[in-house]
């Protein structure tokens, strides 16, 4: 959906994850990090890429790691938590600039609470979006389509390039 939109998307396993080297007891907070700076540089690297306009999708755990990387590098100019589960981050958000959308499913009340407390933590432009019928992996179709649709126009009206 953001590559129709116009935008570069990068996907990439954490170490221990999918098709990624390592064992899963590597995929710490720490090494994740490591690996979205990792995937940083090389985006950053590519002519093809407009540096000053990079965003970052974070779902589930994978929000704390977009947490604590948005924290440390202003390079990342958007945050997008699914279904975030920010443990492990609790001192990031208030050092978060970078306009962030909270997603979450109105049947995932763990993570819907947490996400609550964690809005007004968050020191940028904010909001949190709650979709109807979404669960934590957003399984029910229509959900997730209004997960993306969500996720879209939070990278339009944050990093498209105005005429």
């Amino acid at each position: 959906a953001l590559v129709r939109e116009g935008f570069a998307a990068f996907l990439f396993d954490f170490t221990g994850h999918g098709e990624s080297e390592g064992r899963e007891d590597e995929a710490t907070l720490p090494r994740q990090a490591e690996d979205l700076r990792a995937a940083l540089d090389l985006l950053e690297s590519l002519d093809e890429i407009d540096a000053g306009r990079i965003g970052v999708v974070g779902a589930s755990s994978g929000a704390a790691t977009a947490l604590v990387t948005g924290a440390a590098h202003p390079r990342i100019r958007l945050l997008v938590l699914r279904s975030g589960n920010a443990e492990g981050a609790p001192d990031a958000a208030p050092k978060v600039t970078a306009p962030t959308l909270l997603i979450v499913g109105e049947l995932d009340e763990p993570i819907l609470a947490a996400n609550k407390d964690l809005l007004p933590r968050l020191a940028g432009p904010k909001r949190l979006e709650v979709v109807a019928g979404g669960d934590h992996l957003f399984a029910e179709p229509a959900a997730l389509r209004k997960a993306i649709d969500l996720t879209v126009r939070w990278f339009n009206d944050h990093l498209k390039r105005r005429p």
